[in-house]
């Protein structure tokens, strides 16, 4: 009866204890790409030399940023 104890383990295909936080929605992840890339980008700007559009780019992740509240 090996198999009879096994099915009642298994749930809805996972094995293994629940989760202990709630799964990240993808719009989430989406804005947290986003602002990293803005982030990113900013640096390498400022970098080069172009202080301008370093700050352009990290106020667009600043407003990015604000979608992750």
């Amino acid at each position: 009866m090996a198999g009879a104890e096994l099915w009642e383990e298994v749930t809805a295909g996972v094995m293994g204890p629940p989760r202990e936080y709630p799964p990240v929605p993808l719009p989430k992840i989406a804005w947290s790409v986003t602002v990293a890339i803005c982030v990113i980008a900013a640096l390498i700007l400022l970098l080069s030399g172009y202080v301008g559009y370093a700050g352009v780019v990290f106020s667009v992740a600043l407003a990015a940023g604000i979608n992750l509240r």
